[in-house]
């Protein structure tokens, strides 16, 4: 007979040095799968795995498998598949989907390798991890063929790491573009790694390595800076974590740093003759605010993907694709208009973020506008737009995503200096006669 742990109602876990060699890794049974309980676990290197006819039962294995974002191995066949551009991929726009998917596919049971039909991830787990999700906790990778969920992954964000907890694949090598497309996204946002907790061939193939369970603690603890001093979502996090499309446009490079995020002081932002000159071309119309969407949004939406973007990823537009992208469940989106009179001619998805704070910013998402209005150039003329709102509501900063010198998609931010651009862990401040390193 073990003897194992017993964890009471809000009692913390044991120190993971306690848990057993045989099987690899088991802590302690009891507690709960309240968020707080959920985010102390992985913020210490310990996750629940459980079968419905067993007690909720937590694990910290010895080794721990990581995936290094620099050495996550993309076979030729996934980076030709990620070229040409089938499928699109999205950050957080279908999390239940996602767990729902992962919950009905087969699992290998980690410790004696056999398939086992009957899912670990239980009704109760699926019900933890979508509160934890709306909570900005937890996060989806997916992959769409059209509006067809053919592939994905979900896990927990912890400061920089990526805690993955399971993935599915409806289409040949769709699970292993979901983890490229992560950490093509991590990379791009300074983050450390993916844990992938046990390790596996399947993982191995993809660059995973071993570390002991000593080794994998430290890693996390440097790389868990999740909450402000006052317990909230730190901006950094919630910047990493907000809905969007995972591009793939860029070559998996292992050793490349070319995505750098990039802000606009507000107020040091002067804009240039030719925006002063859009601005009072532009003087007529008016826009606000608001955080709510509207029915007039979509139609608006399908026309600019349709008319301008027939070449890219996001089309063919739908609906199901837009509310996914412009809805929100664990923070307010909102919803900066413009109107030339009573027709609505632009939307620009927006964040607020550290609205209380003195680093208060609009995270400026994606601008959606009628083709017919193209000569006025509403999409710099809303990004202007935004640095005024920005002003107005006294925060500081707009985030402007990341840059990346060179790219023809990217080249527009560069009307925009003086901006900051994050790299080494710090902001650096360029200005117009600066040079941008690459």
């Amino acid at each position: 007979m073990i003897a194992l742990h017993y964890i009471e109602e809000g009692a913390p876990f044991p120190p993971v040095d306690t848990a057993l060699d045989e099987p690899n890794g088991l802590l302690a049974f009891g507690g709960d799968l309240s968020p707080a309980r959920l985010f102390s676990a992985y913020s210490q290197g310990i996750f629940p795995w459980f079968s419905d006819d067993e007690p909720l039962l937590w694990w910290s294995p010895d080794p721990r498998a990581i995936i290094e974002l620099d050495n996550f191995a993309a076979s030729k066949s996934l980076k030709k598949l990620a070229r040409k551009q089938k499928y699109t991929v999205t950050l957080n726009y279908a999390f239940d989907r996602v767990i729902e998917a992962c919950s009905s596919t087969p699992r290998k049971n980690p410790n004696t390798g056999e398939l086992n039909s009957e899912t670990w991830i239980t009704d109760d787990m699926i019900g933890a991890y979508r509160q934890l999700n709306g909570l900005g906790l937890a996060h989806s990778v997916e992959v769409w063929d059209g509006e067809t969920l053919v592939g994905g992954l979900y896990g927990v964000g912890i400061g920089k790491v990526y805690c993955g907890e399971s993935m599915f694949h409806r289409e040949s090598n769709t699970s292993k573009l979901a983890m490229m497309a992560l950490v093509e996204h991590m990379k791009s946002h300074d983050m450390a790694f993916i844990d992938c907790q046990l390790p596996t061939d399947h993982l191995t193939s993809l660059g995973a390595n071993v570390l002991s369970r000593e080794n994998f603690i430290e890693k996390l603890e440097n790389n868990n800076h999740t909450l402000t001093e006052d317990g909230r979502l730190s901006e950094d996090y919630l910047n990493r974590w907000k809905p969007r499309v995972i591009t793939l446009y860029r070559p998996h490079c292992p050793a490349c740093k070319a995505c750098k995020s990039v802000r606009i002081p507000v107020n040091a932002y002067t804009p240039s003759r030719s925006q002063k000159r859009l601005l009072k071309a532009n003087q007529g119309f008016r826009v606000q605010l608001v955080s709510e969407t509207k029915s007039t949004y979509y139609p608006l939406y399908e026309r600019y993907i349709t008319e301008r973007h027939a070449d890219g990823s996001m089309y063919p537009p739908s609906r199901t694709q837009f509310d996914n992208f412009v809805l929100c469940d664990w923070m307010t989106t909102h919803y900066l208009e413009a109107y030339d009179g009573d027709k609505l001619i632009a939307v620009a998805v927006t964040d607020i973020v550290d609205a209380n704070e003195h680093m208060g910013a609009l995270s400026a998402l994606y601008t959606f506008f009628d083709p017919d209005y193209s000569s006025a150039s509403l999409g710099t003329w809303m990004i202007l737009m935004q640095i005024e709102e920005a002003r107005r509501l006294g925060h500081h900063y707009v985030y402007l995503g990341y840059y990346v010198e060179g790219c023809q998609k990217m080249s527009y931010k560069h009307k925009f200096l003086p901006f900051e651009q994050f790299s080494d862990n710090e902001w650096h401040l360029f200005s117009k006669n600066s040079k941008i390193p690459t």
